[in-house]
């Protein structure tokens, strides 16, 4: 089985070769003084792909943190600056350095923001009390907390020595523009003050994008927080970071979404603590049902097995909770699926078979995802050498497992075999009915087709409606595609939906062979040219 290189996927607007460095420090006229919004005037247009070295600020004000007990002269001037001549402030209280346009980005796609770097920019920090118990509180109110930035630690009363583990809590995009102006304290589906302690340098933060330039901004530095922030503050202080922004085109997300170099995060926040667990649950469900193909109550099960659910924060007026699962055990990242390389728009494919040969005019305007796909695993060989595995008569015949078999635990899809099985595409929309002699993808669910199609051996209209948008259609050889056997029915390659393939994707050819002797060869398939 041939091996290929993986191509970047192109679901990423990509920038220059060497992408540009910004610098953006915090000043009067670089800031969002507590809000989010749509109307917010850019301080900053970028390419896609282009790195942001960006100075924030600790949420605070010259006044309190030197009645608190930090001198006078240790006050960041930029803080006194901003403080003393932004006027248009709130409703929140937070200083964050934006908004940033990024060239390409638009309503339904995601923001990919890459945590290059986080690093201390003072010596001190504080802590403030509130938050969820505030009859545990007492004085002082607020503590000043000396940070030691070689030893990465901050110091709390009875010389307790805390790890610092800096990150910026708000970092998000422009709400919808229906949302008006909202306050840079509670999070949401624009990310913001998410306080999550896990977006540390080295972890991607994936959020939705709302507005045209997905207006981002950042801010609220943290050099330490625990799960829960339940007395409403961290180690506040300010920060400066090193941001990679990229835009992502044909994956859409619901909530933010998060990736460290050894788990996937989802998220959900809701006034309700309740309602942020079934939401954060419930984008974990539906991402293991991408990444690996899973059956509903599988993901379910895999979620309760093996994942952790955490309060992230209960101070912000709305609560959120994350969810993390072990990328060892999904096999992909957390923006699973991706996009194919771009294929043409017009192509034919000539299969050959143990019966003849057919060949396939695919159009690209008909499911531009899933004809990409097909044009990948067409130009790599994936096809040869397998099996018509499900032919039912009268309905659809189905191929696309591969037929060396590469073993049921695969989960990287490095080589043509059985990783593929969990490398699915975002759906498409179905633009052409499914006819006879037209090929879809087969799927389990939204968002799950990976490499396996079916040719329809009659009209099946009510496939339209279930989402399997045909990607191609025979134009010469149908009567090879009719003759295919069709003895076995369901019983030699069913169960996709089920999750009862493992056998075919562990043994391919071989377990075929051995128990379904008169399934026909799919000999090769080839790109033979473009359409006139």
């Amino acid at each position: 089985m041939r091996a290929i290189l993986l191509l970047a996927a192109p679901s990423v607007i990509a920038a220059q070769s060497s992408p540009t460095v910004h610098r953006l420090p915090a000043t009067p006229g670089t800031v969002a003084y507590g809000y989010y919004s749509a109307l917010a005037k850019p301080v900053l247009r970028i390419a896609s792909g282009d790195i942001i070295e960006v100075e924030t600020l600790l949420t605070s004000t010259p006044d309190r943190l030197v009645a608190a007990g930090v001198a006078a002269d240790r006050v960041e001037p930029s803080l006194r600056a901003i403080v003393a001549e932004v006027t248009d402030k709130g409703p929140g209280g937070h200083i964050l350095t934006g908004p940033i346009y990024v060239e390409g980005a638009e309503p339904g796609d995601v923001l990919e923001v890459r945590i290059l770097a986080v690093r201390l920019k003072l010596p001190y920090g504080y802590n403030g009390c509130s938050g969820f118990m505030r009859d545990a509180c007492g004085e002082p109110r607020t503590r000043i907390v000396p940070i030691d930035t070689v030893r990465m630690t901050g110091e709390l009363a009875g010389g307790i020595m805390v790890p610092l583990r800096p990150f910026f809590g708000s970092i998000g995009v422009a709400p919808p523009a229906d949302s008006g102006r909202v306050s840079s304290n509670p999070p949401g589906i624009h990310a913001g003050n998410l306080d999550n302690k896990e977006l540390v340098a080295g972890t991607t933060l994936f959020i939705p994008v709302h507005v045209p330039g997905a207006l981002f901004e950042v801010g609220d530095g943290h050099a330490a927080q625990g799960d829960g922030e339940v007395d409403q503050t961290a180690i506040e202080t300010s920060l400066t970071g090193r941001l990679q922004l990229t835009v992502r085109k044909g994956r859409k997300l619901a909530w933010p979404r998060a990736e460290t170099p050894t788990h996937v995060i989802t998220m959900g926040t809701d006034t309700s603590l309740t309602v942020a667990t079934r939401i954060a649950l419930r984008e974990m469900i539906n991402y293991l049902m991408e990444a690996r193909a899973l059956p509903q109550v599988e993901a379910y099960r895999l979620a309760s097995v093996a994942g952790d659910l955490r309060i992230t924060q209960l101070v912000d007026g709305r609560v959120g909770v994350h969810m993390m699962i072990p990328k060892s055990l999904t096999g992909t990242g957390a923006m699973s699926p991706d996009l194919p390389p771009p294929g043409p728009d017009r192509f034919q494919v000539d299969i050959t078979t143990g019966r003849g040969s057919f060949v396939v005019e695919v159009r690209r305007e008909w499911a531009p995802i899933g004809a990409d796909r097909f044009y990948e695993l067409v130009r790599g060989g994936y096809f040869d050498d397998s099996r018509f595995f499900r032919v039912r008569a009268g309905f659809i015949a189905q191929f696309g497992v591969p037929g060396a078999g590469t073993g049921a635990r695969q989960t990287a899809p490095t080589v043509w075999g059985g990783g593929w099985r969990y490398r699915a595409i975002p759906d498409d929309s179905v633009r052409t009915s499914n006819t006879r002699g037209t090929l879809a993808f087969a799927m389990t669910g939204p968002n799950t087709r990976t490499t396996q199609l079916y040719v329809n051996l009659k009209d099946n209209p009510q496939l339209d409606g279930q989402g399997f948008a045909p990607v191609g259609r025979i134009v010469s050889g149908m009567a090879v595609v009719d003759a295919l056997y069709a003895g076995y029915d369901e019983s030699a390659g069913g169960g996709m939906r089920a999750g009862r393939q493992d056998s075919l994707f562990a043994g391919g050819n071989r377990y075929l062979d051995a128990n379904f002797p008169k399934l026909d060869r799919l000999i090769r398939a080839r790109i033979v040219g473009t359409p006139p």
